[in-house]
């Protein structure tokens, strides 16, 4: 099961990394001649694969440049939720007092509520527009996930304050 998860994992890199090359069609190209194409396997013509749209845009091309999107969502989401994770998690664990049990009972609050509705609050608050969307979509899925990175720096950090070696 893990080495199935890895290949797809790799075969959803390499497909995201090079779209451009492995892509059969521009993905905004129009071809109103071959609007509403069904897949293949309904009937469809095979150059169109998975079919085409409503502008006759062709499906897979789509597809394919769509997991650049997703790629770039989930590693910088995560990239953002890390870096502010560890950051408050050592400040919590180094500093202790007040400070730890501040931030302690923000990250309790947070974890109450549950992830999706806490991320659909923030877009509604910020508001989405059309060239920062990937960013603000990037930076909400980064403030709703820290919570997990932080508890756990703050459990090391507690834990190898504790140790004989450090005074």
């Amino acid at each position: 099961v893990g080495l199935t998860g890895m290949i797809i994992i790799i075969l959803f890199f390499f497909i995201a990394i090079f779209s451009g090359y492995i892509s059969p069609y521009d993905p905004n190209e129009y071809n109103l001649r071959m609007r509403y194409l069904p897949p293949y396997w309904a009937g469809g013509k095979f150059e169109y694969f998975l079919g085409t749209d409503q502008l006759g845009r062709d499906m897979l091309s789509r597809l394919i440049y769509g997991s650049q999107i997703s790629l770039i969502v989930g590693i910088g989401g995560v990239l953002v939720s890390m870096v502010l994770g560890v950051f408050l998690g050592l400040i919590c664990g180094f500093y202790r007092g007040i400070t730890d049990a501040i931030i302690s009972r923000i990250i309790d609050t947070l974890m109450s509520i549950p992830f999706i509705l806490l991320a659909i609050s923030i877009v509604g608050m910020v508001g989405i527009t059309g060239d920062d969307s990937l960013l603000v979509i990037i930076i909400v899925l980064g403030l709703t996930g820290w919570i997990t990175f932080a508890r756990v720096v703050r459990g090391e950090v507690l834990s190898i304050r504790e140790k004989e070696y450090i005074e």
